[in-house]
């Protein structure tokens, strides 16, 4: 895996999870698993600009009753997202953002509760 690591998180700080996992709840539920194996206090979680609202609120949901602290940085647009200010502009945008709300709204009738 091509890590890029930029100006304010030492490579060593950096930890990369195994598992494989096929979606973000998945994904948060592995998170939690890990971070109360190591007694972790906060996790901050970088992702797309367009996939940041799913995620937050799926790691809010995961983590709820715990005393861990989830901060979420969306990570600066490139090759695989599109600004959002312009996404309707770009072809990659009409593929990310759309599916995105679908997701958003399976996710809310699927873990809502």
């Amino acid at each position: 895996m091509n890590l890029r690591v930029e100006l304010v998180v030492p490579r060593n700080a950096i930890e990369i999870l195994p598992q494989s996992v096929s979606g973000t709840h998945e994904e948060a539920l592995l998170l939690r698993q890990y971070a109360e194996a190591q007694h972790l206090n906060s996790i901050l979680v970088v992702t797309s600009a367009y996939h940041s609202r799913r995620a937050l609120w799926t790691m809010r949901k995961v983590f709820a009753g715990s005393e861990i602290t989830i901060g979420l940085e969306a990570a600066p647009p490139g090759f695989q997202s599109a600004r959002p200010s312009f996404w309707w502009l770009q072809l990659k945008g009409w593929e990310l953002v759309p599916g995105e709300y679908l997701k958003m709204i399976y996710y809310w009738l699927r873990f809502g509760n």
